[in-house]
Parts: C-alpha cells; structure tokens; sequence
C-alpha cells in the first residue's frame, strides 16, 4: 500500500502500523487463536485507517489551497485575453495595410492566435471544473468569511438585448480564422471565418444566449454582412501578398432567403471579381433545395463569375447541385 502524505504524517502512519502488528503477533502469544484472530482484524483495520490519514491531511491541504490556485487561473486567463485582443488588432491591421510586409507574417499571426484561444479555451474548462472558493475558518454561526474574488471573471457572459446592442454600437466584434488543414500533407489549404460578439468583460458572449437574442432582435443578417465585408477585406490582403489561401464565409441559414441580403452578396462579390476562388461562401444542402428560384439564380450567377460555394451538412452524398462546380 503506497502511503503518501507530509513527513510526520507518514511517521504517524508508520507508528501506528508498527502496533498493529505488535498488537497482533502479542495476541497470538497470550490468547486463544479465536482472540488472535479479533486481534489480526483490529490490527487490519488500524492499519487501513492509519495508512488513510496522510491522504485526509493532503487532501485538505490541497482544498485550502485551491482559491489561491483559482485566484492564479483567473489573472493568467485575463492576461491571456489582453494578449489575443492585442493580436487580432494586429490582424486588422495587416489586413487593412497594402504595404510591402511579407505574406507570412499574418499567417503565423493568425496560427498563434488560434493555438492562444486554444489554450484560453482549456485554461476556462480547468476554472469552470475547480471547487468553489470557501473560507477555512468560519464565524460562531457557522457562515464562511467572505474571500475577495479578485480580478474580473473572463469566463462567457450571458447575452441580453442590452449588451448585444452595445456590442455592436462600439464595434466590440471579435473576427476568427480558423485554419483548415488538409490530412495528408497538415498543410493550411483555407481559412474559416467567424464573428463574434465581445462582452464588456472581453470575452465572447455565451454561445447559447447570444444565438437567441440575434435570433430575437433579428441580427442575422447585420452580422453576415459585416462577415462578408471583414472576409473580403482578409482574402485581398491574402491577394495583395501573393497567397492564395481560400478564405470560407459559413453564414446564418437566414441570410439565404432573404433578397435584399443575396442582393448585397451579388454586388460586393460582383465588383470584386479578382477575389474569385479566394472567397468562398458556404450553404448546408438542405438550405439549398429550399431557397427560392431567385436565390438559386444568384448563386448560379456568382458560381459563374468563378465564386464557388462550400456545401456542408450534407445528407444526400448523391446530389451534384448545377451551381456548385
């Protein structure tokens, strides 16, 4: 039986072991074999409850430090969150910037901020599993003192109609490109793009709630077409340095039936034909068999222009859609 724990703890346990047995092979010279038998199951269970004390003193030890180690996670997860915040505003930046700068400087910027969100993602999952904070030492009546709780949680807040609006009023959009890498060779062979919507607390809202309040306030299609217009803007930064990477817009299914939105999407990509096979757009095939016979012709037209679309979500493998190359 491993026996962990402090030093003295292990001395105690030791100790208590050494009279178990002494307390046995005694009851084996002096009693009966009956009593030597109750002797050996006494000492059996002395041990056992010996042997466990050093892992009660551990344990507790480890209890009492858990808040300091809470308190640690949440201001190493605030500073992480500056430093992302840091780097997608150098994204904007390189996206925005026509100069001279090399190609793959914005790749590898956009590989650290994914492997850093990657990490924040963990770093919440580990704070959001620890124990809740409590005091060691309570009052008389049996309350726990009151601990500071430090550094502001980065932990998703729960969209409101209030918040989302503000959101948007101050621009405070976080926008993601997420690396699609081929099995064969781990080469990045496109990126998909994502918006989100940062709380006031600098991290992205709950994924749950804030669907619904867009959904609600009917928000869908004002973020698409701020998707599209940050996706152009990245695929002609990507044109500008000589990459050809294929940057993928997974819009809301919302956005598909609604005419002045497929309007808005012919026109940006119609003038911009030079981003043809840089800008893909995706649609699920169940959204494509129901969109309307204008919606069908919009898309045809911009599949001739060389926009190919991304199909996701399939169920039928046997469907070969005509606009879709």
């Amino acid at each position: 039986m491993n026996i962990r724990g402090r030093g003295w703890a292990k001395k105690a346990a030791y100790v208590c072991l050494i009279v178990a047995i002494s307390g046995a092979a005694y009851g084996l010279y002096a009693f009966s074999v009956f009593k030597a038998t109750e002797a050996m199951l006494a000492a059996a269970i002395l041990f056992v409850a010996a042997s466990q004390i050093p892992g009660w003193i551990g344990g507790s030890e480890r209890k009492l430090r858990n808040p300091g180690e809470l308190s640690d996670l949440i201001k190493a997860n605030a500073a992480l969150s500056k430093k992302i915040q840091i780097l997608h505003r150098r994204l904007d930046e390189l996206a925005a910037d026509n100069g001279p700068e090399s190609a793959e400087e914005y790749e590898r910027v956009v590989q650290k901020v994914g492997a850093m969100e990657q990490k924040f993602q963990e770093m919440e999952e580990r704070a959001a599993s620890a124990p809740p904070r409590k005091s060691a030492i309570s009052n008389f009546m049996g309350a726990p003192r009151k601990v500071s709780s430090g550094p502001p949680s980065k932990f998703p807040m729960t969209a409101t109609p209030g918040l989302v609006d503000d959101a948007l009023g101050s621009g405070a959009l976080g926008f993601f490109l997420q690396p699609v890498v081929t099995i064969a060779t781990r080469r990045t062979m496109a990126y998909e793009a994502t918006l989100q919507l940062i709380g006031p607390n600098g991290s992205p809202f709950d994924e749950r709630s804030v669907k619904e309040v867009i959904r609600r306030e009917n928000l869908e299609i004002h973020l698409d077409r701020m998707l599209l217009d940050k996706t152009v803007r990245v695929a002609t930064h990507f044109r500008n340095r000589g990459r050809n990477a294929a940057v993928i817009c997974r819009f809301n299914e919302r956005s598909y039936f609604d005419e002045d939105f497929l309007f808005y999407l012919a026109e940006t990509l119609s003038s911009r034909r030079d981003l043809a096979g840089a800008v893909h757009p995706a649609i699920s095939q169940n959204d494509l068999a129901v969109v309307s016979t204008s919606a069908l012709e919009t898309l045809a037209n911009l599949n001739d222009l060389g926009f190919s679309f991304v199909m996701d979500r399939l169920r039928d493998l046997d469907a070969k859609p005509e606009i879709l190359r």
